[in-house]
């Protein structure tokens, strides 16, 4: 339990030191893994819509951290993110999102979720 506290108080309290420029990183890519969990719903891909779900509850996992003037940019840059990418054609977003998930990543996925059930 130790090992795992540490780790998620020193994430916290680097998260509270983050600057604007970080703050619009941060929302950029939870507009990514928002859009490709999207786009794995859309094509009934289960591994990736599992990563990108990850990815993206991960990552909001140290909003609750902030104060609520940056937790505002983040989402604002998350919004303005899934703006732009949701402008790029469906079908080569959908390829940058597929080629993030190696078949190494795929395969272990898998097995974690089959040892899960």
């Amino acid at each position: 339990m130790k090992l795992f506290i540490l780790p998620m108080l020193l994430l916290f309290q680097s998260v509270t030191w983050a600057n604007e420029s970080d703050l619009d990183e941060w929302g950029r890519a939870l507009g990514n893994y928002n859009l490709c969990s999207n786009i794995a719903t859309k094509i009934d891909d289960q591994t990736m819509f599992k990563f990108y779900q990850k990815m993206l509850n991960d990552t909001q996992l140290p909003l609750l951290a902030l104060d609520s003037e940056r937790v505002g940019i983040v989402y604002a840059t998350w919004s303005e993110s899934e703006a732009i990418l949701s402008a790029i054609d469906e079908e080569s977003l959908k390829q940058i999102c597929l080629s993030r998930i190696d078949d190494l990543s795929r395969r272990m996925i898998n097995n974690i979720a089959t040892q899960e059930k």
